[in-house]
């Protein structure tokens, strides 16, 4: 194994590097999952778009297994995006494009009162954004507040923001999915006769 692929921590216990242990779990992994996992490590700066390029061009080869899936997944992932927040938020950007509707993960939005924010997804032009609200992270009165007197800011900048539950997410249904087009849909239109 090369050597930079290897962390020695402080007791003697080698470790493979963040990279390396992500191009390790491709194999085993689909697609979504493997993105997900990528997306945590940049959010959490354990590696970043250069260093699993570097394993890829080390390791990804005819016949490696895993090679062909990790080699996708980064090929498919901007360099420039800001990474993922969550496994929903990449499940939700699947579903949402598998019908024709492809949105951003964590673009900025500055809202009236000159706070930069960044929605969970999103699609600049046509000022449409979603949320993804965790009850454990957004559960609280406190936050809750927050979201509201947020949502009221984006509105003020002529955005529009769709909120969803992880809960939603876990169950998918049809319902949701199709809600969010026709929201987006209707917001594209209103955008379009703005601008």
């Amino acid at each position: 194994m090369p050597p930079e692929h290897v962390h020695h921590r402080d007791d003697g216990i080698r470790l493979t590097s963040p990279a390396r242990t992500v191009f390790d779990l491709s194999k085993h992994l689909n697609a979504t999952d493997l993105e997900s996992i990528i997306e945590q490590g940049l959010r959490r700066s354990q590696f970043d778009m250069a260093a699993l390029y570097d394993v890829a061009a080390l390791l990804c080869r005819r016949g490696r297994a895993g090679s062909a899936m990790f080699a996708a997944v980064l090929s498919s992932r901007p360099t420039w995006r800001r990474a993922a927040d969550s496994h929903p938020e990449i499940q939700l950007r699947h579903a949402l494009a598998a019908v024709g509707v492809h949105l951003e993960a964590q673009l900025s939005l500055m809202l009236r009162n000159g706070q930069v924010v960044h929605p969970d997804l999103g699609d600049s032009a046509a000022r449409f954004y979603i949320e993804i609200d965790d009850h454990e992270w957004h559960g609280g009165r406190l936050d809750a507040m927050y979201d509201l007197q947020r949502d009221r800011q984006a509105r003020l900048v002529g955005a529009r923001i769709e909120r969803v539950s992880t809960d939603e997410i876990d169950a998918m249904p049809s319902s949701l999915i199709t809600s969010l087009v026709a929201a987006y849909r209707q917001q594209q239109a209103l955008s379009q006769l703005a601008g």
